[in-house]
């Protein structure tokens, strides 16, 4: 019997089958089906345990005061901020252009409040609309920092009585299907009623499979009928095994592969099972100074994390960074003499511990290669600005994500590693040095280069400014589209043109007078 399979279902399966090959040709990781493909202000949840310190690295990460204390319950509110991840390569660009304009790479930080974590029992009879409302923010965000404590101090007041990263690692997992499933369940009763059956093609199977794998699990494979009927070994499905952990229940459904549709309607839910984690292991200031982690708590919290599924590890300590943000804060005092170099509290204290540094962008940089991000850099006069693509993306594909004109009206590039401007200091010697090559549409992005994009404008574009390519009048023989030249021509022709003076008091005289003369006349008609 021939298979009937629609279009949009063939164009799904051509869509992953590509995705596939291409990355079994790039020797990368499949590409992950839930997060963004391309952008420049990526979002971060913070979400953690009540006193896991999420609120002090929401301060050290934007900058803020909001309240952080050492009771539990704290935080009622998300706290919403942004911060810029200015990179070393960012900044030696920004030295090399000193352009008007700096737009790095930005990350929206949540600090997701966890006061109804207090109220989260352990034989899951918990109240759905606790559950659902759980960590409020978190469920906006690309990827999910969770902060598991393992620092011992007297001012802060423990929920538990015992301290375990990987215990409370495997609670907020376990927490957040809780919570996946709850949603989906919901959403199912929700479409039931508005649709009263009528669902789109395999929008009920998908939600009601993505609960079950949650809950229970897949199925297990059908066994041999009665009748003494057996396929071929080929048609034979795997044995199967209890202890097997395929059959088990999923703590996440990231790892699972879907369809377009599918990743679509899971997507409009946010689910925190669908979202990268990163976990912070917040941890006592002389350990995290010492670069010691203790291998008991290390190896505990990996294991946790390999059932998980998170996508990296990170050492951290919230209290050193509240340190460094006292120090970013404080004000720079005159020298007492005068051959005495002026510099901030922060800078000096760099310079007297140089090992000491901040894990932020450590952290930043984790959560973008969660999402199998790149970033790469347009640069000019004008502006230095950051961009995220997709690891594996070609020059075309990034000029797709920036804008459609100039995906459809790409000419040439022009590629350099970032690094080589650190070294020379300026474009022009970057570019004497033999450093800049020039690059075709199929050619793959690499982390960390300058792109400059050359393209045609369109007749019909009209006056359109691309404030994320480099500028086409510059001095390294960028094209330039006729339609263009003659907009800038107009332009500077009216900007040269004097301006005609008008005596605003004579216009006023004469409405007066005009308005004087109607109601006279107006008057002696009426007479």
């Amino acid at each position: 019997a021939a298979m009937v399979m629609n279009q949009g279902a063939f164009r799904d399966m051509l869509s992953s089958v590509r995705g596939e090959e291409k990355a079994k040709a790039l020797d990368v990781d499949l590409p992950p089906q839930f997060g963004r493909a391309h952008g420049s202000n990526l979002r971060v949840a913070l979400v953690g345990r009540p006193n896991a310190g999420c609120s002090t690295l929401f301060n050290a990460f934007c900058g803020r005061r909001a309240a952080a204390s050492g009771f539990p319950g704290e935080t009622r509110r998300a706290n919403v901020g942004r911060t810029p991840h200015a990179t070393e390569a960012y900044e030696a660009l920004r030295a090399c252009y000193a352009p008007r304009a700096e737009r790095p790479v930005t990350f929206s930080v949540v600090d997701a409040p966890s006061r109804n974590a207090l109220d989260v029992t352990n034989d899951g009879s918990d109240d759905p609309a606790l559950l659902e409302g759980l960590w409020a923010g978190a469920a906006t965000a690309d990827v999910v920092v969770v902060v598991v404590r393992d620092f011992r101090t007297g001012d802060v007041t423990h929920t538990s009585e015992t301290i375990d990263a990987a215990r409370d690692l495997k609670w907020i997992g376990e927490v957040a299907k809780r919570r996946d499933v709850v949603i989906l369940e919901k959403r199912v009763k929700e479409l039931e009623k508005l649709r009263a059956g009528n669902w789109l093609r395999g929008e009920k199977e998908a939600l009601q499979y993505a609960a079950k794998l949650l809950v229970s699990g897949p199925d297990p494979p059908k066994q041999e009928s009665d009748d003494g009927l057996s396929s071929s070994d080929e048609d034979e499905p795997p044995p199967y095994d209890p202890d097997d952990p395929k059959w088990r229940p999923r703590l996440t459904l990231r790892s699972e592969r879907w369809s377009d549709d599918e990743v679509k309607w899971l997507a409009s839910l946010d689910l925190l099972t669908t979202k990268p984690w990163v976990v912070l292991v917040n941890g006592d200031q002389r350990h995290y100074l010492m670069k010691y982690e203790d291998p008991r708590v290390l190896a505990s919290v990996q294991k946790v994390g390999a059932d998980l599924g998170v996508a990296s590890i990170l050492p951290g300590c919230a209290i050193f960074e509240r340190k460094l943000q006292d120090l970013r804060e404080a004000p720079t005092l005159e020298p007492t003499e005068e051959h005495f170099e002026t510099i901030s509290p922060y800078d000096e204290y760099v310079r007297a511990n140089p090992d000491h540094k901040s894990s932020l962008n450590t952290i930043l940089d984790a959560c973008r290669d969660a999402l199998q991000l790149i970033c790469v850099y347009a640069c000019c006069d004008d502006e230095v600005r950051g961009i995220c693509c997709r690891d594996g993306d070609t020059v075309k594909e990034y000029c797709l994500g920036l804008h459609e004109v100039v995906g459809r009206n790409f000419d040439v590039a022009e590629v350099c590693d970032a690094a080589k401007f650190n070294q020379l200091k300026s474009e022009e010697a970057v570019r004497r040095a033999g450093n800049v090559r020039r690059v075709g549409a199929e050619m793959i992005l690499e982390h960390e280069q300058v792109v400059f994009v050359a393209f045609d404008l369109p007749q019909d574009a009209g006056r359109m400014e691309v404030a994320w390519s480099c500028d086409p009048r510059g001095k390294t023989g960028r094209k330039i589209s006729e339609n263009f030249r003659y907009e800038l021509e107009y332009e500077a022709q009216f900007a040269e043109a004097p301006k005609e003076e008008v005596d605003v008091a004579a216009i006023r005289a004469e409405d007066f007078l005009e308005d004087e003369g109607s109601f006279d006349s107006g008057a002696s008609d009426t007479a």
